[in-house]
């Protein structure tokens, strides 16, 4: 949750460091990596965003397609993503 709440202060740096170095997929399960992905891919951190992204497609299979499509798509329209 703590990830989620200081995206929506607009600390987004903040989460970003704080989470992605304890984040474990399979320990923490999908919902925080979404808001991790995200943080990061408005971050302009596309490398380490599409790495998390690959994992829980790996990790959470179909019944998460959608929701990674999705942001999938946001991550192509993030600053920095190549054109």
């Amino acid at each position: 949750q703590i990830s989620g709440d200081l995206a929506n202060a607009g600390r987004l740096a903040e989460a970003a460091d704080l989470v992605a170095g304890v984040y474990r997929p399979d320990r923490h399960g999908p919902y925080p990596g979404v808001n991790l992905v995200r943080i990061l891919g408005r971050l302009g951190r596309l490398d380490e965003a599409q790495k998390l992204l690959s994992d829980g497609r790996r990790l959470f299979g179909p019944p998460w397609k959608a929701t990674f499509d999705q942001i999938e798509a946001e991550l192509s329209r993030a600053p920095g993503a190549p054109a």
